[in-house]
């Protein structure tokens, strides 16, 4: 037992080390049990840039992140317009690597540049989608069907489908 304290000066120039750590991986592992097979991050893929749950919320999942450019802002309204949904039903979650297709570097203007037309095409192939469902469901043909303010409806405004009627897998409002 020492009868003094060893400082950590001491202890490093006497050829001693001093190790510090921190230990993640229980949490890492727990996000990675928690995202098996849940979610696809696949850039070729509408889910990996967007989700609509039952109650009609709309979740962006964006490789790039707002570095004070507005490009958050940006990719949202892409969103919002293509799934012609209010601004405030998308919420988006940027850069999440586990949860976020690889979009390659953030960087001004070619963030929505790259970026917006790979969100774009997610979001009207999710809206061709969900009026493809709406007409089998209503027994009419797609043309006749157009997307307003978070539904998909007749374009004489006498019906129209809303969560969850579209479905359960993608369902919208």
């Amino acid at each position: 037992m020492l009868d003094s304290p060893i400082t950590r000066r001491a202890l490093l120039k006497a050829g001693g080390a001093l190790v510090v750590s921190f230990g993640f991986v229980p949490r890492v592992a727990d996000a990675q049990a928690a995202n098996t097979g849940a979610k696809t991050v696949s850039a070729d893929e509408v889910g990996g840039f967007i989700a609509i749950d039952s109650g009609g919320q709309v979740t962006l999942y964006s490789g790039k992140v707002e570095l004070g450019t507005g490009a958050l802002t940006a990719l949202t309204q892409i969103v919002a317009e293509e799934l012609s949904v209010a601004f405030a039903r998308v919420k988006a979650i940027q850069g999440d690597t586990m949860l976020t297709p690889d979009q390659g570097p953030t960087y001004a203007s070619l963030s929505i540049q790259n970026g917006g037309m790979q969100i774009r095409r997610a979001g009207a192939t999710a809206r061709e989608a969900l009026l493809e469902q709406a007409a089998s469901r209503l027994g009419v043909a797609r043309t006749e069907l157009v997307a307003r303010d978070g539904s998909v409806a007749l374009r004489d405004g006498s019906r129209a489908l809303t969560t969850p009627s579209c479905s359960a897998a993608a369902s919208w409002r």
